[in-house]
């Protein structure tokens, strides 16, 4: 890469005309490395496209409001069981632009089929940069909330869970912090499942999610390559 920063964007992603010029007025401020833009699913478009409008002509960064993914040094167990991990350590590659120089020396392993995006996250952190993330998307995800099939959890999960062993063995995570927040987000999503009344829809969305976090586990403890048709 040659110019000061570059951009990821996934290819079932829409990004909005104002995207871009939103972006690359954070990425100027010295202590930024990485500025990610959440996306929004087709589905949830018709509550939004009013205000996406009105946002793109006003190009008003005031009225952004952005927050910064964490260190894995700043989570404590306590945070984990509460409110989870990932979220907050991995930043989202679907729509990110990235200063170069916070980037310079990244070598990911390359093995690492899934969770590059944490590594990134992580390596532009331990720089002194800041990763942050706006918190009004503004880029369109056409499949962002597609529910997998049982199959496609499973060895999604799988996957994963093997991708967490090689970032545990290159020493970006702890093995007690992903046990801690799987295990967590599992009891969670089984109380769930167990609430009277849970809409069937809903119920199935929280039996998928269960088999992907269970997977991961296994995935993890065997670390095997797992390859997933996308």
């Amino acid at each position: 890469v040659e110019t000061d920063y570059f951009m990821f964007v996934d290819d079932d992603v829409l990004l909005l005309p104002c995207t871009f010029s939103t972006l690359k007025s954070f990425v100027h401020e010295a202590s930024v490395g990485a500025v990610e833009s959440p996306v929004i699913a087709t589905m949830a478009l018709n509550n939004f496209v009013s205000y996406y409008m009105s946002l793109c002509m006003n190009r008003n960064n005031s009225e952004q409001r952005v927050s910064r993914r964490m260190s894995i040094n700043e989570v404590s167990k306590a945070f984990i069981i509460r409110r989870g991990l990932f979220w907050y350590i991995r930043g989202l590659t679907t729509s990110v632009l990235i200063k170069t120089e916070a980037v310079q020396g990244w070598k990911p392993n390359p093995l690492l089929g899934a969770y590059e995006d944490l590594h990134l996250t992580q390596y532009i952190i331990s720089k002194g940069y800041k990763w942050i993330y706006l918190v009004a998307p503004l880029a369109i995800h056409f499949d962002f909330h597609q529910i997998y099939p049982l199959k496609k959890a499973l060895e999604k999960g799988l996957w994963h869970g093997t991708s967490l062993y090689i970032l545990i063995k290159d020493n970006i995570i702890t093995k007690d912090n992903v046990f801690l927040d799987i295990i967590s987000r599992c009891g969670i999503t089984i109380i769930k499942l167990l609430t009277p009344n849970t809409p069937k829809k809903t119920r199935l969305s929280y039996s998928i999610n269960l088999l992907f976090q269970l997977s991961q586990i296994f995935g993890l403890l065997t670390h095997n390559r797992y390859k997933i048709n996308r």
